[in-house]
């Protein structure tokens, strides 16, 4: 379940800007990834909720984001980019038409975006994304 939606994370970032790479951290550090010099992202999970009904479990949980982009030269235009990518991705993920072709996945919503600071580089722009996805499975 948990690499599907990873998968399905980075095939819809990929649609929005393909230079973007998932960094394989899968628990928070608290630094930077390495290659964050270029571009990418973290999928982080925080906590999920199982609710049984008669036919099947529906499972809500947070996903966290943090996208990093390096700018350059106009650093104020290129980070107005990086943010409306940054929008665009959430977009993305959230469709409703992308979600309908995943068959455990049901909802994508309650997105929020947060630019924050990268202490260690000026030329780095982050941003923290967060969003809840429920999933719905058949049980037996």
């Amino acid at each position: 379940m948990i690499d599907e939606i990873r998968e399905y994370i980075k095939e819809r970032v990929a649609c929005v800007d393909s230079d973007l790479k998932m960094d394989k951290q899968p628990i928070a550090s608290g630094t930077i990834p390495t290659n964050a010099l270029e571009s990418t992202y973290t999928v982080k999970f925080g906590s999920f909720s199982i609710d049984r009904q008669d036919t099947h479990l529906e499972v809500r949980g947070i996903v966290n984001m943090e996208i990093f982009k390096k700018l350059s030269n106009d650093l104020l235009n290129n980070y107005d980019k990086a943010f409306l990518k940054a929008l665009d991705i959430y977009s993305n993920i959230s469709d409703q038409v992308n979600i309908s072709q995943i068959d455990y996945i049901k909802a994508i919503n309650n997105g929020e975006i947060t630019p924050d600071a990268v202490d260690s580089d000026n030329n780095t722009a982050k941003f923290n994304l967060q969003f809840n996805i429920v999933l719905i499975f058949a049980i037996a």
